[in-house]
């Protein structure tokens, strides 16, 4: 997948994308191969369409969370009622509306990977 922002252009391998994460009119997308995020002006939701385009079927591994994440399950650790734990140790929280539907998306997930 290809991204860019104003000074630099990257590529990109989906399944290296851990999270992304909105904060005011940028996202922030961290990578399991690199310490520090990479930031571009897109919206969450522009992030999200572009990945959906962009990847076809294989975009299912990401799922949104609440306004302000999209993560890739692949490195989804553990779920609970409230958090979900990423193999990078990090934890995000659930909005409750959401958090039956998470837990099923989950389980689909591990069950068709």
């Amino acid at each position: 997948v290809y991204f860019g922002n104003r000074d630099e252009f990257y590529r990109i391998d989906s399944s290296q994308i851990v999270y992304i994460v909105a904060s005011g009119n940028y996202t922030y997308m961290k990578l399991a191969s690199r310490e520090t995020f990479l930031s571009f002006t897109l919206s969450l939701q522009k992030m999200q369409a572009y990945l959906s385009e962009e990847l076809g079927k294989e975009a299912l591994t990401f799922m949104r969370i609440g306004k302000t994440y999209i993560i890739n399950l692949a490195y989804v650790e553990e779920i609970d009622t409230e958090m979900i734990y990423m193999k990078n140790k990090e934890m995000i929280p659930i909005p409750v509306r959401l958090r039956k539907q998470m837990k099923e998306k989950y389980q689909d997930y591990l069950q068709n990977k």
